[in-house]
């Protein structure tokens, strides 16, 4: 399969990019610095300078990809706070992008927080989320329904709190649902779900909640 790549210099788009050539996948990456992107020798692998929210760029960069996986965002506390359009952009930008492109297909990688949870507590829910998390979030829920009301076959992908690249393949999936007792989740983890379930025919149409 040839696969897009953005966010491919994060920990999960690292993650997902060596897998996926593990697994003999043709990627083509698009980044803003493409000297950073950690490409496995012998891969078969296309990196591309552009910025995610660029449809010129990704037009361009990611031209005969059948699918491609939306890595972007930002992570910490601090920068969460801020509040942040990047997720929004870049799925308005591959909706432009995807005639010129060729793909039909957007596996787009937000969060568990978007949504109610069975088991978030008080801390969590008016502290966190309230004071911390929520400008982003509301860019992420926007970024998905822009990509569901689009013309283009579309996967959610909705992480539990990413940590490290521990390899574990024991996480949960729940389709359409959030998980109870929804934990963290491996970088490496959530790279594995995405090649093994969020690709896969039946998760088209569908949100995936991943955690361990």
């Amino acid at each position: 399969m040839r696969i897009g790549l953005l966010g491919a210099t994060g920990g999960s788009g690292e993650a997902l990019l060596s897998l996926a050539c593990e697994a003999g996948h043709d990627v083509r990456v698009v980044a803003r610095r493409p000297d950073a992107v950690q490409v496995p020798k012998g891969a078969s692998v296309r990196v591309a300078s552009g910025d995610a929210t660029d449809p010129a760029a990704l037009g361009s960069g990611l031209d005969g990809c059948e699918v491609v996986v939306n890595l972007v965002g930002v992570s910490g506390l601090l920068a969460a706070r801020r509040g942040t359009t990047v997720y929004s952009r870049s799925v308005a930008a591959l909706v432009a992008a995807a005639p010129r492109a060729g793909f039909s297909r957007v596996v787009l990688v937000t969060s568990g927080g978007v949504v109610d949870q069975p088991d978030d507590g008080w801390f969590y829910t008016h502290v966190l989320k309230r004071h911390f998390l929520e400008p982003t979030y509301r860019d992420m829920r926007l970024a998905e329904r822009s990509l569901q009301d689009s013309d283009l076959g579309w996967t959610i992908v909705r992480p539990g709190y990413l940590t490290g690249d521990k390899q574990r393949t024991d996480y949960r999936v729940s389709i359409d649902a959030p998980l109870a007792k929804d934990g963290s989740l491996s970088r490496w983890s959530l790279a594995h779900a995405i090649l093994q379930r969020a690709l896969s025919d039946e998760a088209l149409g569908h949100t995936l909640a991943v955690a361990t």
